[in-house]
């Protein structure tokens, strides 16, 4: 493809296009300049004058990030960004399941996947997420984990899938971890429409039970267990006044 400095072309006004000056003919290639982020190399490709392609370099000549366009310039499919290192930093891949005509209307679902790396090249978080423009709904993560950088897992959060305990009660269940892998926090949430309802247990590091208690709309219900060193334990009037749910 051509490439074109950013004094050759031009978006005019209420236009959607970008057009090359000499002729005003939509662009088809590549636009170079320097970001304003990094400093370094970027490159906006355009497709009939719509954005297809970014691509940024930190001032290293390393590959700063990476992303794709849809007709509409949305981004859309792979978005990559990497450590000045050149270790992938984070990967987004986004799909829009509805007909891009609702667009226009901003009622419209796409869903993804999130992830995040160290610079040492392990996991750092990885996030299923999706948004329902239709009703509302904007960036709703279905399930959250985290990782410390030696690969132990540190959090699970789970948003969106429910376990029956056998009783006809459902519920989701959410936990953190030590960077030692003993559990720290677990928490099971009922199943209900608009509030948080449910039970909640803490540990040391070590792997002895600190805290017990339930909870109603995400705030404490009555008196919280609290145990002590040898084990015993004592009601605990109060620990928070909302839980991480």
């Amino acid at each position: 493809m051509n490439k074109y400095t950013e004094e050759e072309v031009v978006r005019p006004p209420n236009s959607d296009k970008m057009f090359l000056r000499f002729n005003m003919q939509p662009l088809n290639g590549v636009v170079v300049g320097e970001s304003q982020t990094t400093k370094g190399k970027e490159e906006i490709s355009y497709d009939n004058g719509k954005i297809i392609l970014c691509k940024v370099w930190y001032s290293n000549g390393k590959l700063f990030n990476k992303t794709t366009y849809d007709e509409y310039e949305q981004p859309e499919g792979e978005y990559k960004q990497w450590h000045s290192n050149g270790q992938l930093w984070h990967y987004k891949f986004k799909t829009i399941t509805k007909p891009k005509e609702c667009l226009d209307l901003e009622e419209y679902l796409d869903f993804g996947i999130n992830s995040s790396w160290y610079m040492n090249g392990a996991l750092d978080t990885e996030t299923l997420y999706y948004n329902d423009r239709s009703c509302g709904i904007s960036n709703y993560e279905i399930s959250k984990k985290q990782w410390y950088n030696n690969g132990q897992l540190r959090m699970h959060l789970n948003f969106n899938d429910f376990t029956s305990d056998g009783n006809g009660q459902k519920y989701r269940t959410n936990k953190w971890w030590y960077e030692n892998g003993n559990l720290e926090t677990e928490v099971h949430i009922a199943y209900l429409k608009y509030n948080s309802d449910g039970l909640w247990k803490s540990w040391d590091k070590n792997g002895k039970l600190e805290y017990e208690g339930s909870f109603k709309e995400g705030k404490n219900l009555g008196l919280f267990k609290k145990w002590d060193l040898n084990g015993d334990w004592n009601p605990l009037s109060s620990i928070c006044e909302e839980f991480p749910l």
